[in-house]
């Protein structure tokens, strides 16, 4: 059975992250080792957003994803999503007085989507691969679904793919990193008087 830490894998091509301590804990060398870690609690399998969205998904190796994601048809393996929004504002600076802020619009949000693509077989996911390219080359606009994404987004034809990015996996073989970026989208309705 293949073991793989998604962990490692988004590390060799992110970087990694130093530690949460200042140094290296000092520990007492008349201690006791730790003893065994419990086993994992039971995942919720059944709970859903307050939107309805599924919190839990089990990926490819069995191992259960927290805010699983869909975009169109296609279940996103191991999901990561990241979202920024802004809004423009005009600033107009008064002599004498200070400046005036006046809030014009907010901008369409910023979403990405980082996913790992994995075989359970230990080899190239390939197939995975083709299929995300797939959803690059065919279509520009789609309902992203995942209970982050609801909070913020309209629930369909919310999600312009925009980017695609394959970076270097650094001689990993049986994973790929595949980073999507796109942008909101919202519906107008266009009224002629």
């Amino acid at each position: 059975m293949v073991t793989i830490d998604i962990n490692n894998v988004l590390g060799k091509v992110y970087g990694i992250k130093a530690l949460p301590f200042p140094k290296a804990p000092a520990f007492d060398k008349g201690a006791a080792p730790a003893k065994a870690f419990p086993v994992a609690p039971n995942i919720p399998v059944n709970s859903k957003s307050k939107k309805g969205t599924s919190l839990y998904r089990q990926n490819a190796l069995g191992a259960w994803v927290f805010l699983p994601a869909k975009l169109g048809s296609y279940d996103l393996p191991n999901p990561l999503i990241m979202i920024s929004g802004e809004k423009s504002i005009v600033e107009t600076d008064v002599v004498d007085v200070g400046t005036v802020f006046e809030k014009v619009f907010t901008k369409p949000y910023d979403i990405t989507i980082i996913c790992t693509l994995l075989n359970n077989n230990g080899t190239w996911p390939e197939d995975d691969i083709i299929q995300m390219a797939k959803l690059y080359k065919e279509g520009d606009l789609y309902t992203l679904s995942c209970a982050l994404t609801d909070i913020f987004l309209q629930p369909k034809d919310n999600f312009l793919l925009t980017r695609i990015d394959l970076p270097d996996m650094q001689g990993v073989e049986d994973a790929q990193v595949i980073q999507l970026q796109g942008r909101s989208n919202i519906d107008f309705i266009l009224e002629l008087k």
